[in-house]
């Protein structure tokens, strides 16, 4: 500093100066012991911030050498998003607060390593559980639907498919079709054959700061947060109410145009249609049916309801029946498809009586006085303990065979009786013997 009379140089600690000797204001050294004081009680803090910040556990001894060097080793696809309770980590009860700030703390390569381990598991389970119980996609996550368990990591490392050591890692178990991610741009995968497009595929997704990873057999790409959950969205049966059409409804008109359509009949020689189980929601149905030429063999699908300026049947999928999971078979064509859309009972085992049945049959009805003699129904279909008859007149009967009193047939006033006093008897009825007319 100045002598503010000679303007000599000073140092902070004179009293006067040394060249006039005037003497040094009170003001200026005061300031100068205040600075000293001050640089101490700063650095003191800092080091009681530190301590304290460090016995919390809100730092590790990594903390000075990432703030003065930079040598931090997260990466991009390391840091966790911020989690505002919409995405689809939030869905599945995934808590990233509580995720241990060392589990970010690896590389990159590490990090998809993992994922790799994890994915590997689940398709080995996957080829093994399918053999015996069906997988399908449940609102988009991989799920055992022969168990009615979701496939967690927990599960894979139950079952001997993952070490432990992984069960901490933030994934999501998603079972999708690429084709259903054409319509995000971010997502590259249209150089999949139409095969591979169309076939349900393990992914693994993991959050990421522009969204989330997707990883599987054809590679690694990101979703943005809000993408994915309209993924899962469309993935997700929207449980409308199901309803069993009449055959006054303008539905089962079109359903049955649609079969024949889809038979090669036409108006000129159309077959007849005995349609044995309908139902539909606001999105599916399910039809099952047979043909007059052919009434032993029941046929099966399903169809998508389209409401533009009229209403339009979509046929989805057909011949899943004769699948080694029917159920999977639906999944992968219709992935929110509403399995309370199928009928109680096994859609694969569909066991019709010989003709001879018949023959038994209308003879007890002829018998009771409940069918003209030499006169044919206009329906029948049997089952082993079951039957049931249409008359040409209309009238409806259900049969019931016992070993002790042979066929018993009562009328009833229409398939919807039937159908309750054959649950009545069974709970397992053989329901595709009824005409749903």
């Amino acid at each position: 500093m100045l002598c503010e009379r000679c303007n000599s140089a000073m140092d902070a600690a004179d009293e006067a100066c040394r060249n006039c000797g005037a003497p040094v204001p009170k003001l200026n050294r005061s300031w100068s012991k205040f600075a000293k004081i001050s640089v101490v009680t700063l650095v003191v803090a800092i080091f009681a911030a530190y301590f304290i910040m460090h016995n919390m556990g809100m730092i590790n001894y990594d903390f000075i050498e990432d703030v003065f060097t930079g040598s931090s080793s997260e990466t991009l696809d390391d840091i966790p998003p911020e989690d505002d309770g919409s995405g689809a980590f939030a869905e599945q009860g995934v808590d990233n607060d509580n995720t241990e700030v060392v589990s970010y703390r690896r590389s990159h390569e590490e990090h998809i390593e993992i994922l790799h381990t994890i994915h590997y598991a689940a398709n080995a389970y996957l080829r093994e559980i399918s053999h015996h119980s069906p997988v399908i996609s449940n609102s988009g996550y991989l799920y055992n639907a022969g168990d009615n368990l979701p496939i967690t990591l927990e599960m894979l490392t139950a079952f001997g498919f993952l070490d432990q050591y992984y069960d901490g890692e933030e994934v999501l178990l998603l079972y999708l079709r690429p084709m259903d991610m054409s319509p995000f741009e971010e997502v590259a995968l249209d150089h999949l054959s139409q095969t591979q497009r169309d076939r349900m595929t393990v992914f693994l997704a993991y959050p990421t700061p522009v969204g989330f990873g997707l990883l599987s057999d054809h590679g690694e790409h990101i979703i943005y947060r809000e993408n994915l959950n309209l993924l899962l969205l469309s993935y997700t049966p929207t449980l409308f109410d199901v309803v069993r059409p009449q055959s006054s409804d303008e539905v089962y008109r079109a359903v049955a145009d649609m079969i024949l359509d889809e038979n090669d009949t036409h108006d000129d020689g159309r077959d007849v249609l005995f349609i044995r189980h309908l139902a539909v929601d606001d999105a599916h149905g399910f039809a099952s049916f047979s043909f007059g030429r052919d009434p032993s063999t029941i046929h099966n699908l399903i169809f998508a309801l389209e409401e533009d300026a009229e209403l339009t049947i979509r046929l989805v999928a057909r011949d899943f029946d004769s699948a080694l999971h029917p159920k999977a078979a639906i999944n992968s064509a219709a992935p929110n498809f509403n399995f309370n859309l199928l009928p109680n009972y096994d859609i694969s085992r569909t066991d019709i009586s010989e003709p001879a049945v018949f023959t038994e049959i209308l003879h007890t009805m002829r018998q009771n006085g409940q069918l003209y003699e030499d006169a044919e129904p206009l329906f029948i279909s049997a089952s082993d303990a079951f039957a049931y008859i249409i008359t040409n007149a209309g009238s409806a009967f259900l049969g019931h065979f016992t070993a002790a009193d042979g066929w018993s047939i009562v009328p009833v006033d229409n398939w919807m009786v039937a159908e309750q006093l054959m649950s009545d008897f069974t709970h397992n009825p053989p329901l595709y013997i009824i005409w749903q007319q």
